[in-house]
Order: C-alpha cells, then structure tokens, then sequence
C-alpha cells in the first residue's frame, strides 16, 4: 500500500488527493493543506526510491541524443497502485465524485490527469500545476472517444519553466480542451518549475469557486 499522510476538517465530506513531482515525496504538497481548510488532505507518496533520494511515480530516462523518455511500466504500475489505494479511501470515506479533488505537481500532474481520465467516475475537479501532460504518457487518442468526462481542471505553469517547457503545457492544454466534457482554467505565470505566490491564489479562488 501507497505511503501517505492525511489531515481532516470536522464536518468536511470533501478531499483533496495531492501528488508530489519526481524527487520529492508525501511531505511536500502536504503543507498547502493550510490554504484549503475546507478540505481533507490526503497526499500520497509515489512508489519508486531515486539513488539520489527522493521519490518517483516514474523514472525518467534521456537517450543517446539527449531526448527525454519515460519508464512507461513503471507509469503504469504506478497508476494502477494509485487507483487502488484512492478507491480504498473512496470506501472508506464513503466519497462521491462531486466532492473528490485531484492535485499533482509536475510528474504528480501527469498521474493526476491520468488517474481523472481513467477514472472520471470517481473524480470531478482535477489540479495540474507544472504539469507533464504530454501524450507520451496519457493516450489522447483514445480519451476522444470517451463521450462525456464532466470533469472540471485547473492547469496552471509557468512560462519560464526549464524542466517541464511551456510549450508541452499548451499542448497538454489543446489536448484537453479536445476533449468532451472537459471544462478547463488555463494560468500562465512568469515563474520557473514551481508554484509561486500568484499562481496559488488563482488555486484557491478556483476551488472556492467550486465549492459555490
């Protein structure tokens, strides 16, 4: 079973699930729970120890020209632990989807989005912040044909990102926006590979927004 670390609010039946980026761990995310008090916290850790130290949903590889690439099993096996550990909370919790959020940051953002478009039934409000959202890792192609996703999504980045480029977040961005039932808030900041003061405000008035 996944690591994680929680925190509750008396009379809340609303919960925020939080997926650090590579190299991280459980910890990181965890301190945003101070901006969402009418949320529970619910941040997991990611399966796979780096030799540096830290942990990861996947590793990331570079081949023999310098090209980023993916541990794609390692994707895989990670979202299917996610799918299990999240629906034992469901269970347990007795959560409806309406009421179910979704945050990742960077690497977190990619297993996010693809635990929400697998998992659109369990999940309604989806957070990705310097997100990963390239179709290397979420089969675009097949999420077209899904009629309806209801999903709502706050994806935001920055444009002076070095490590996850602009450019993969606006494509990410036109492939959600091709898809059905997929409402999505689009930020851009000026800011690198995190989430600064801006971008967290935005954060908050959409999910209060959401709770309206």
């Amino acid at each position: 079973m996944l690591e994680f670390r929680e925190k509750h609010v008396d009379g809340s039946n609303k919960y925020l699930f939080l997926l650090h980026g590579y190299g991280s761990d459980m910890n990181d995310l965890f301190a945003l729970h101070s901006f969402f008090p009418q949320l529970n916290i619910i941040s997991i850790q990611a399966p796979y120890s780096l030799d540096f130290g830290g942990k990861a949903w996947f590793n990331i590889h570079f081949d023999e020209n310098g090209v980023k690439d993916y541990a794609l099993e390692e994707h895989e096996d990670s979202l299917e632990q996610l799918e299990q550990f999240i629906q034992q909370q469901i269970s347990k919790y007795n959560m409806t989807r309406d009421h179910v959020y979704i945050m990742g940051f960077s690497q977190g953002a990619a297993m996010a989005m693809a635990y929400a478009l697998e998992n659109h039934d369990k999940v309604k409000h989806v957070i990705s912040t310097s997100g990963v959202l390239t179709d290397k890792l979420l089969d675009f192609n097949l999420y077209k044909q899904i009629p309806d996703f209801d999903l709502k999504v706050y994806q935001s980045h920055g444009v002076n990102d070095p490590v996850v480029s602009f450019e993969i977040a606006t494509q990410g961005l036109q492939h959600l926006q091709d898809l059905s039932g997929v409402d999505v808030s689009f930020y851009e900041y000026p800011m690198a590979h995190t989430i600064n003061q801006d971008n967290l405000e935005s954060l908050m008035q959409w999910v209060d927004t959401t709770l309206s």
